[in-house]
């Protein structure tokens, strides 16, 4: 009875918690992401000064502060350290002025909001993948990037979801974590956990408008969580399409890249740098009456990441990389293999990884977001 009692309460707590995140995510509608869409109009008003924040960041991070005080509503007692975290954030929001400031309120409450979730969850990893999954599942509804290329609208942030791959198989972290909580996986809330931050910084980094082949604010809450400060790591940006290459914390190289396909996306996660291979010959895992089936082909450099065939491989057949390319479009090379994302590898310029390739060994960490 006792333990019948403690189901039921967890289970009203995270039913509380789905609806008060209903509730802040119905507040403002959102609009579709274009490639030309990149910041809300200010209408009438003056225009505003280029780090200045516009009434819609205002509101972003409204609803990021209404997040963190539900949270720790629910917590009650158990909230003693969170509480003293919403007070700085309630002071840091009253004085957002600048988009860099509005940025790195985003960055915190993320990693608070991180910090709360197996507590929200009373150590449970149903509920807490619960929890997850609707909240990954209401930001993607509400930041769709719209294809001009075929008319339709696409999740950024499939790669977090769980994806039908029309081939019989779920594709996302959605997928691979309820595998993991099925199977009763010991680290199952700590890789929940993670999932969740690095989600909580993709939010944060899709409001960074810093080029791709700078340092990004993000970048370094990244290294500090998985504690890569000291390590070669390759800092992969799924909404950028782009890697920046950092050494004991500095920047090294950036370049652009290809993911995987809106339902066949690349996993998130931190990952190290497996076998390398030389001009392999890639075979497709679908039948060739699939649209996603492509023809036997060779890549002169491949460099496994993650089971199951997942590589870091450069892709001749495409010349354009970058933002929204693991979106159906037309590659400017002509080949129609370039016309949409990978299969969940990672493709890289031949050029660029002929050149990478011997750097990066076996104590490379590869950290997706």
């Amino acid at each position: 009875m006792k333990n019948s009692y403690y189901r039921r309460i967890t289970s009203l707590i995270v039913l509380a918690f789905l609806c008060g995140l209903c509730i802040i995510g119905l507040m403002t509608p959102a609009l579709p992401v274009t490639k030309e869409a990149h910041s809300q109009s200010t209408g009438t008003q003056k225009p505003l000064a280029p780090t200045e924040l516009t009434m819609v960041m205002k509101q972003r991070a409204q609803r990021k502060l209404q997040m963190l005080e539900s949270s720790i509503q629910l917590l009650g007692q158990r909230a003693t350290r969170a509480r003293q975290q919403l007070q700085q954030t309630r002071a840091q929001y009253a004085t957002l002025t600048t988009k860099q400031a509005y940025l790195h309120f985003f960055i915190q409450t993320g990693t608070y909001l991180t910090g709360l979730q197996k507590e929200l969850a009373q150590q449970n990893p149903a509920q807490m993948l619960a929890l997850y999954l609707h909240y990954v599942q209401q930001w993607g509804d509400a930041h769709r990037y719209h294809d001009a290329f075929d008319g339709k609208d696409y999740y950024l942030n499939s790669s977090y979801l769980t994806m039908d791959g029309n081939n019989g198989t779920l594709y996302g972290a959605g997928a691979l974590l309820r595998e993991m909580v099925q199977q009763h996986a010991p680290d199952a809330l700590q890789h929940i956990q993670d999932t969740y931050f690095l989600h909580s910084m993709l939010e944060a980094n899709v409001e960074d408008m810093t080029p791709f082949n700078r340092p990004h604010a993000v970048d370094s809450q990244l290294l500090s969580y998985f504690k890569l400060e000291k390590e070669h790591v390759l800092v992969l940006s799924l909404t950028e399409q782009a890697v920046r290459i950092y050494r004991h914390g500095t920047l090294e190289r950036s370049f652009l890249v290809t993911t995987g396909r809106h339902h066949r996306p690349t996993p998130p996660g931190l990952f190290r740098l497996g076998q390398h291979q030389k001009n392999i010959v890639l075979h497709s895992y679908d039948a060739p009456s699939s649209p996603d089936y492509y023809s036997p082909t060779t890549v002169q450099h491949a460099i496994q990441f993650w089971e199951n065939g997942y590589l870091l491989h450069s892709s001749p057949w495409r010349k354009d990389y970058g933002p929204f390319t693991q979106f159906p479009h037309r590659d400017s090379g002509g080949n129609p293999e370039g016309n949409n994302g990978s299969h969940g590898c990672i493709n890289v310029p031949p050029a660029t990884l002929a050149q990478l390739e011997p750097s990066l060994t076996e104590q490379t960490r590869l950290l997706i977001f």
